[in-house]
């Protein structure tokens, strides 16, 4: 019995920011070899590199996974009260219980196809919808999650 593929997002941090990492990482050399042990400095470079290749947002019709450099949350389209987008364009999750999630790669750009892959479950449309929403905190709009699944 074949699979049926569920719709699904990854937004990441452009994979051109690793050009400021190699960049980052070719200043250190001198400074790297000028006295023993200072090799260590490399470990900045890499440690970013990791970072940016690792941290992401996942979204498909269950929910969303947020993933961090040393951890990861799922949150299921039911737990959300709506997404907060904040002055710099970063969007955060609201939880039902208030709580603000951070959703690494995730930009006001991104709210459209995050509306599609939800299946509804996100309302971007300028009113917001029935979810709610949360405005609050120093932020800018917000876009409502309704609790259908």
């Amino acid at each position: 019995m074949p699979s049926v593929a569920r719709p699904q997002a990854v937004f990441r941090i452009p994979p051109t920011a690793l050009v400021a990492v190699a960049l980052l990482a070719l200043c250190v050399t001198p400074f790297a070899f000028a006295a023993r042990g200072l090799e260590a400095v490399y470990a900045v470079p890499a440690g970013l590199a990791v970072w940016l290749l690792r941290e992401r947002t996942t979204a498909d019709s269950s929910g969303l996974v947020a993933r961090y450099l040393l951890s990861s949350r799922r949150l299921p389209w039911r737990t959300l009260d709506g997404l907060m987008v904040g002055r710099s364009g970063a969007v955060r999750a609201v939880t039902t219980d208030g709580e603000l999630v951070r959703l690494p790669g995730v930009r006001v750009t991104d709210l459209d196809r995050l509306s599609q892959v939800s299946g509804g479950a996100v309302d971007v449309s300028p009113g917001g919808g029935s979810g709610g929403g949360s405005g609050g905190g120093s932020g800018g709009g917000s876009a409502a999650a309704g609790g259908e699944e």
